[in-house]
């Protein structure tokens, strides 16, 4: 299947690569009210096996290289995977399966695992912001 066949079929794909591309890509830090360390290590192996399953075949590693692009609240970028995504079934995922999604893809752009889970509280993920990281 060609890119232009792939991109017609998933639109969703070209707005969530549009969305995250606000940004120049770069790496990120994370700046976050708590302390290091919002996701835990098995969170992050899990959502990294429910990316693969759930994301990657649409988007590869598009949104792990985009990631450290975006510049907003990471609340944001949770309510649309958890409300948009997948595709084919837009929010049909447990809200634990996004979460650990996050939590592999925050781990991805550099946030540091910690012992406390995170969750799909949209204050505590309201504190947490990708910022890029200076030149």
């Amino acid at each position: 299947m060609t890119r232009a066949t792939a991109r017609s079929k998933h639109p969703h794909r070209s707005l969530l690569a549009g969305c995250l591309a606000l940004a120049a890509l770069g790496s990120a830090e994370i700046a976050s009210a708590q302390p290091a360390g919002f996701f835990t290590d098995r969170q992050a192996s899990q959502g990294q096996g429910a990316y693969r399953g759930n994301c990657a075949p649409c988007h590869g590693d598009a949104v792990i290289e985009s990631l450290a692009a975006w510049t907003g609240g990471v609340d944001t970028f949770y309510g649309f995977i958890s409300s948009a995504m997948p595709q084919d079934a837009p929010g049909s995922l447990p809200p634990a399966t996004y979460v650990s999604i996050l939590a592999y893809l925050l781990r991805e752009v550099g946030a540091p695992a910690g012992t406390t889970e995170l969750t799909s509280d949209p204050e505590a993920l309201r504190a947490i912001s990708l910022t890029p990281a200076p030149p």
